[in-house]
């Protein structure tokens, strides 16, 4: 007596369930004299010259088995390549942002190998100036970077990182990096007088050394184009690593 192996069609899916699946008449039967194609590699490679395997029709191809290598159907098209193969497990792409295992792998997103170049999965490097992730924010800028050694524990521009009723500030005494104080960051502006942080607004800086508020802005960039007669200038001396300057003359 000869095993039937049942293929399930739903559109152009066709998936091998294997052994012990029950017959269903509108399916096509791969038949291989008593053995299980699905496990048994020599049934698999013998598939093109088995004449019990497929069919025993010429005119009617049984379906493509998604992992052996041939063409099995006859349409030219192998394995993966194949429209029948669409939703076979092993064919499946994994989606990295989904929350599912989309390739049936026991690992989801990020966590499967398959994502280990996916932008979404790539950590961003918060002092290369580069946009490591791809989501359009660079190093600091980035909200992956906050809380790390390179850029602080908030922002002092966008203020990301602080809690409702508190305002990032930068200070000499963080060695300019951003700092959570008390405030609603509604104080002073550029070449406004302040005596402390949070007398200058947020995205400025209290200068200790002119007692006036500066704006925060990124070295090299172009921050402080509408403030005539300033440059974004780096901030402490130079054993600072903030990531942040002022701008000023």
């Amino acid at each position: 007596m000869r095993r039937v192996c049942v293929v399930w069609l739903c559109g152009v899916l066709a998936l091998q369930i294997g052994a012990g699946c029950s017959f269903d008449s509108g399916g096509l039967r791969w038949y291989s004299n008593g053995t299980d194609c699905g496990v048994d590699p020599a049934c698999q490679s013998n598939n093109n010259s088995n004449s019990n395997f497929n069919s025993n029709n010429n005119n009617n191809p049984g379906p493509e088995y998604c992992t052996n290598g041939v063409d099995d159907d006859g349409d030219g098209l192998v394995d993966c390549d194949d429209p029948q193969c669409a939703m076979a497990p092993t064919c499946l792409f994994e989606d990295c942002t989904n929350g599912l295992d989309d390739d049936g792998d026991g690992l989801a997103d990020c966590d499967d190998p398959d994502c280990a170049t996916a932008p979404s999965c790539v950590p961003e490097s918060c002092a290369n100036g580069v946009d490591d992730d791809l989501d359009g924010q660079v190093d600091c800028d980035d909200g992956d970077c906050l809380g790390t050694p390179e850029c602080g524990d908030c922002h002092p521009i966008s203020n990301d990182g602080c809690t409702t009723g508190n305002t990032c500030y930068l200070r000499p005494s963080e060695d300019w990096f951003g700092v959570c104080l008390p405030g609603d960051g509604t104080g002073r502006g550029q070449w406004g007088y302040c005596d402390e942080p949070t007398a200058c607004g947020l995205g400025y800086y209290c200068s200790s050394q002119y007692y006036i508020c500066l704006r925060v802005c990124h070295p090299g960039g172009n921050d402080c184009g509408s403030i005539p007669g300033t440059t974004c200038r780096d901030l402490g001396d130079a054993g600072s690593q903030s990531p942040w300057g002022a701008c000023y003359w």
